[in-house]
């Protein structure tokens, strides 16, 4: 029997059960379907393609994995899913919140930050950054200090008329390294490897904000090993930019014509929040004084 799902902003009608999101509460009908059924192997010419992702010409999504399956979106409203024989439900999960949901959100016209969100005593705050920026990890230490999860890797921005940019809860799943779930001492019970062969495991955060909230500030995470962490505030133009960086998968969204309303959301974004850079070596050693200066940071601008 289908169940409905708080999906990153959405109300999903899902064929599949999902553990890293909640169900939703009350009466309403769903914005996005999810059913499975026949998914094709390609979409012909497609305008853009990737090791994972095609698109086509009217917008419609193909994505898949061996080990997953295949998942057609279409308009923003409709998810088929074909699954592969051997499919895992935790990594069919993790790729329904990772990789589909940025899609997902492309099409619906959603700002997806490339983010890991958290909610502090001040309001939402975005890490964001390229892959192994270490924001599932700045994430943790924020949240062993009080904050929340809000969404790990995804931080999808919606702009309300009153409150300015809101960041929309997505899902609970943390996804971290064996270096990082071993510093952080999380148990083994229920971390699985988001894929077949692959390290980096995926568990539910023992704490999840599934509200929106007002974002507060965007963190920009730069690698530096010559130097102790430090943070400055961005501002202008080169807060924004490059968008490559700061939203996810902006290749399918170039793809998908959204090119112009990606650059206008991020330097939008960047106009109403502040936006630090945080560049910090790699390692453990220093998360706690890289918390301190973003606690700090966001605390004295509020």
């Amino acid at each position: 029997m289908a169940r409905l799902y708080s999906f990153y902003g959405c109300r999903l009608q899902s064929a599949l059960t999902l553990s890293f999101v909640p169900e939703c509460l009350g009466d309403g009908a769903a914005d996005v379907s999810l059913i499975l059924g026949e998914v094709p192997g390609s979409l012909p010419d497609p305008v853009w393609t990737s090791p994972l992702v095609s698109v086509a010409a009217g917008g419609t999504v193909l994505m898949g994995a061996d080990s997953v399956g295949r998942f057609l979106l279409e308009g923003g409203r409709t998810i088929v899913v074909q699954l592969a024989a051997e499919a895992r439900a935790v990594e069919v999960e993790a790729f329904l919140a990772g990789p589909v949901a940025g899609v997902l959100l492309h099409q619906r016209g959603v700002l997806p930050l490339h983010a890991s969100c958290v909610d502090t005593a001040f309001g939402a705050v975005a890490l964001a950054g390229s892959v192994g920026r270490g924001k599932s990890t700045i994430a943790t230490a924020l949240t062993r200090r009080g904050a929340q999860l809000m969404s790990d890797d995804i931080c999808p921005v919606r702009f309300d008329r009153d409150l300015g940019p809101v960041a929309i809860p997505g899902s609970a799943g943390l996804r971290l390294w064996p270096d990082s779930h071993g510093f952080f001492q999380c148990e083994s019970a229920g971390w699985l490897p988001i894929c077949t062969g692959q390290l980096k495991r995926i568990g539910r955060a023992e704490f999840h904000q599934s509200a929106p909230r007002r974002l507060r500030a965007v963190v920009r995470l730069v690698a530096d090993n010559e130097h102790p962490p430090s943070i400055r505030r961005m501002e202008g133009l080169v807060a924004a930019v490059p968008v490559g960086d700061l939203v996810y998968r902006f290749g399918v969204g170039r793809a998908l014509g959204r090119t112009e309303a990606l650059f206008h959301g991020a330097v939008r974004l960047a106009d109403q929040v502040p936006v630090f850079e945080v560049r910090r070596p790699n390692g453990f050693g220093h998360l706690d004084n890289v918390a301190d200066l973003i606690l700090g940071a966001v605390g004295d601008f509020v």
